[in-house]
């Protein structure tokens, strides 16, 4: 019966339809617990995911930051094109 509950838990993590049902208190206890820890593990991801996405935009601010005032300076003190290049 443990076997059909995970077959059943797996299966609520893909679009695929199942005709299984767990029909018993431990089948919907490994059932409930299968599905706290997919979702615990994917949020997690998804987290990870973000945090990434936050860390990889920052750095591309920081550079055109730094860009933005190495420009300036070298307008404010005049340097020459071919010397700033």
């Amino acid at each position: 019966m443990y076997v059909l509950a995970y077959h059943w838990t797996m299966a609520e993590f893909t679009p695929a339809p199942v005709n299984i049902n767990p029909t018993n208190f431990p089948e919907r206890l490994f059932t409930v617990c299968v599905l706290f820890v997919g979702f615990i593990l994917f949020s997690s991801l998804l987290g990870s995911a973000a945090a990434l996405i936050k860390q990889g935009k920052q750095h591309a601010y920081l550079q055109i930051k730094e860009s933005n005032k190495l420009c300036r300076f070298f307008v404010d003190h005049q340097v020459s094109v071919a010397l700033s290049s």
